[in-house]
């Protein structure tokens, strides 16, 4: 009869737990209600399921990231819902939702325990960084301070070069002007040999051979340039007589009638010519030797001078080319600046981020703690059997509840 009367008892304890479930979901409502109103509503009024409160903590706790692809407020929406019924009476999206929260606490608490480290390691990091790129900074200053040394120098290599070519285009000037006067004086004797040599085939050899036939004004006109030449010779004395009686006549007359002294004159014009020529080409031979004596001269300084333009115009070019590099270290030199000052901030961020973690540390490990001891009995079991297992009163209990009951 025993059994049995316990048999009867027990569906009714069922309807009962359902009844106490049914109040859990109402309960459920109301922390919902409370997770999402603002943070200043939450803290006044606390959860009715004991544990949850320690759980919404550590997932409202913005100090700890949660794994990628999930949200907080998400999570924080799902958990009273999941949490507060039991395993049991868990529709499968609550199961879904259990599992999901199980597996972001599981990801927190390694970045509980981890979290310290990481910390150290960015800020270790981030210093060892900032120390690179101090040495690049310093590197980099050290380089634009010997560019700038290095365009000093190429400006000083310019004012030499052009300095240099000034003096060889002077030397060359004077070389080139001794070269011209010999030159000139080369020209003029060749220019007065070619007009003796005129005048000795074109008007002499013509009244000579008589070819003036019977054109008088021609033959006063050659006469005359005959004449002219003789009187204009500097190099053979000729006698007066040759010039102003003896020497016309003769000139004037014809061929054929020509006695020994007419051709005797003829020979003292002719030795006349010979001898002028002569002494024209004894000048030229030397003047050309003076020429071909300063030619050498005038070649080594156009060469001169043409290396010494070369060497302004490569001296122009290195001093831009250092004055360019300076100008791009000078932009790398502020680049550096900015890197330096962004990778000092990050260090202050790191190390005060690495403090503050530390100085957190033990409370959130505490709370973490409390959050997964709560968890596992609210996953695996119900809000009532958190009341038994830790020893905490359940909502409308004054004290737990005997073992096994």
């Amino acid at each position: 009869m025993a059994p049995k009367a316990k048999v009867k008892t027990e569906p009714k304890a069922k309807p009962q737990a359902r009844k106490r479930s049914g109040g859990g979901v109402k309960d459920e409502v109301e922390v919902k209600k409370e997770v999402a109103s603002p943070p200043n509503k939450r803290q006044k009024t606390a959860p009715t399921i004991p544990g949850l409160d320690v759980v919404m903590k550590i997932l409202s706790d913005d100090r700890l990231q949660l794994p990628a692809g999930n949200c907080r407020d998400m999570l924080l929406s799902m958990a009273p819902r999941a949490l507060c019924t039991p395993r049991d009476d868990r529709h499968a999206m609550q199961t879904t939702a259990v599992e999901i929260l199980d597996e972001a606490l599981q990801s927190v608490g390694v970045q509980v325990m981890t979290q310290i480290g990481r910390a150290q390691e960015k800020a270790t990091t981030a210093s060892e960084e900032l120390v690179k790129m101090e040495a690049n900074l310093a590197r980099c200053q050290e380089a634009l301070e010997g560019q700038s040394t290095e365009v000093c120098t190429r400006k000083g290599a310019v004012d030499d070069a052009t300095e240099a070519l000034r003096v060889a285009d002077a030397k060359l000037l004077e070389a080139k002007n001794v070269q011209g006067q010999v030159d000139l004086v080369c020209a003029n004797c060749s220019a007065e040999k070619e007009a003796c040599l005129e005048v000795l085939e074109g008007s002499y050899k013509s009244l000579k051979d008589s070819k003036w036939g019977n054109d008088f004004v021609k033959q006063r006109e050659q006469v005359d340039e005959v004449v002219s030449f003789m009187k204009s010779v500097k190099s053979v004395a000729v006698p007066s007589s040759l010039i102003f009686i003896e020497g016309p006549s003769v000139l004037r007359s014809k061929k054929d009638p020509r006695g020994a002294h007419a051709e005797q004159i003829f020979a003292d014009i002719e030795a006349i010519f010979s001898k002028h020529l002569a002494s024209i080409e004894e000048r030229l031979t030397a003047e050309n030797e003076k020429s071909a004596a300063v030619l050498p001269t005038t070649k080594a300084a156009e060469e001169a001078a043409a290396q010494a333009l070369q060497a302004k115009q490569d001296s122009i070019a290195a001093f831009a080319a250092a004055e360019a590099r300076k100008v791009e270290l000078g932009k790398e030199l502020q680049q550096h600046h900015g890197a330096v000052a962004v990778q000092r901030e990050a260090v202050t961020a790191t190390t005060a981020a690495k403090e503050k973690i530390t100085n957190d540390q033990t409370e959130i490990e505490q709370a973490f703690n409390k959050c997964m001891s709560a968890f596992a009995i609210l996953r695996d079991q119900s809000p009532e059997a958190f009341a038994t297992l830790s020893n905490t009163p359940s909502p409308g209990r004054s004290t737990p509840p005997p073992q096994g009951a």
